[in-house]
């Protein structure tokens, strides 16, 4: 008999990162996690209540898409946003260069000094 000693959490593929590329994104960060059970183990993850601005709401149809409790395991979304618990992050996903054999990393950009950004979206 095998003694567990680590809860299992499962990623909410509700919004997966690239479909965010390029958008505009208000992220709060909720909680780091040590062991998230991915495809071919564990890895560390940031749990993450998420609006994408420049989507839609796909059960109203209004601007702005809220996903809330995403789990995202990419390291290096996890280490940018690992000491922001609480806070609130206006971003654009972006990508950075492929290593050979490897998918290109997601990167977040500063969008708090675009003024396209920071328009009133919801007003």
């Amino acid at each position: 008999m095998t003694t567990t000693y680590f809860a299992t959490i499962v990623i909410d593929n509700t919004m997966p990162l690239g479909d965010l590329i390029g958008r505009l994104l208000v992220i709060r960060p909720t909680a780091h996690l040590d062991r998230v059970a991915v495809p071919g183990g564990f890895a560390e993850g940031i749990r993450v209540d998420v609006i994408d601005v420049d989507g839609t709401d796909p059960a109203t149809g209004d601007q702005g898409a809220l996903r809330r409790d995403v789990v995202w395991c990419n390291p290096r979304l996890v280490e940018a946003l690992k000491p922001h618990i609480g806070d609130l992050i206006l971003a654009r996903l972006t990508t950075g260069a492929a290593k050979p054999g490897q998918h290109p990393p997601c990167l977040l950009a500063d969008a708090t000094s675009d003024p396209v950004a920071v328009r009133p979206h919801f007003l």
